[in-house]
């Protein structure tokens, strides 16, 4: 499948690929049911729109990407049924199945990460002069209130706090190699 070009799943897959990013975005997802790619697109709005969302954007932004978690949960579901399964059948069968979901279910994903990006595009937005982590902490603050599911900013900001870490380290390294 033929994708177009997306600053923000550009951004994602530089960014999930970096240590400790992926457990610590599903240990958010598990623990308070926060979609890995709002998580991402937080920290893309901060380090690279410079921009923080009101409660009633992330509201609006929730309404074009929580519907694709709909598509996207059952074929999680299932890829790990099939990954931890003692169903009776050929291992290559098994595998060859659980591949093609995991394709369908990054599928799902870039759709949704392509129509957040989109809907970015349609609202007035401004940028801001606040530091990253300012953003960062703004952004989730503004979020958690949109979402409305009794996670608050405390819960959650030794996970922020350990991305945030794991994104600057990344940011420096590239600097260096620069």
């Amino acid at each position: 499948m033929q994708f177009p070009d997306s600053d923000f799943w550009d951004f994602s897959i530089s960014f999930y690929s970096q240590t400790e990013v992926e457990n610590i975005c599903i240990e958010l997802q598990n623990n308070y049911e926060f979609d890995i790619n709002i998580i991402l697109f937080v920290f893309w709005l901060a380090a690279e729109k410079n921009t923080v969302l009101s409660t009633d954007k992330w509201q609006l932004l929730l309404s074009v990407s929580l519907p694709w978690q709909e598509i996207i949960k059952p074929l999680r579901k299932s890829r790990a049924l099939l990954k931890d399964s003692t169903i009776a059948w050929p291992a290559d069968f098994q595998y060859e199945t659980k591949d093609s979901i995991g394709q369908i279910e990054i599928n799902a994903e870039h759709i949704q990460q392509l129509a957040m990006e989109k809907s970015l595009t349609d609202m007035d937005i401004s940028t801001t002069s606040l530091p990253l982590d300012t953003k960062i902490k703004n952004n989730f603050i503004y979020l958690l209130e949109a979402y409305n599911n009794n996670t608050s900013i405390q819960m959650i900001e030794p996970e922020i706090n350990s991305l945030l870490d794991v994104f600057k380290n990344n940011q420096d390294s590239k600097k260096i190699i620069a």
